[in-house]
């Protein structure tokens, strides 16, 4: 971030020593560019398909900016909100479950070669995630903890104006 710290910015102690930073939301998009800047793949909510799902965010306007969602029993829909708050809305209809645990992965390809077959195990890269406004599960399961330990976490609140 450029300049000096606003009053609108503090950082925040966690029970685990962690540092939390609430920045302004002016701030957000730059947050967000030096995020991919450094080479990670941000996960954070977007509005698609009339609902807000987590997703690849590729810039800080696909977040769900000023958008809310109204949830009765088996109903849900998308409503705008008074304010531009970018995360004023309750958890989807999506879990972040599928870049976590990802429904599908390739162990080995094959090819084909002067008539034979060469199977060759398929190592992917390791990906370099941020996520972005995840909030607390509460269940206490520390497998999942040290899961969010291995990626980037990020948790943007916003700051008073």
């Amino acid at each position: 971030m450029r300049g000096p710290v606003a009053e609108s910015e503090r950082v925040l102690e966690s029970g685990r020593g962690a540092k939390h930073t609430i920045i302004a939301a002016q701030q957000l998009p730059e947050l967000v560019a030096c995020i991919l800047k450094r080479g990670y793949e941000l996960l954070g909510p977007t509005v698609r398909d009339g609902a807000i799902v987590y997703d690849r965010l590729n810039s800080a306007d696909e977040l769900p900016r000023g958008w809310t969602d109204v949830q009765e029993p088996a109903k849900y829909r998308l409503a705008r909100r008074s304010d531009d708050a970018y995360f004023g809305y309750n958890v989807g209809p999506h879990s972040w479950k599928k870049f976590l645990h990802p429904p599908t992965h390739r162990l080995w390809k094959c090819t084909r070669d002067g008539g034979g077959l060469h199977i060759v195990a398929d190592v992917p890269a390791p990906v370099r995630r941020a996520f972005f406004a995840v909030r607390a599960a509460g269940h206490g399961d520390s497998r999942q903890d040290s899961r969010w330990e291995r990626n980037c976490r990020s948790r943007v609140q916003n700051a008073p104006r």
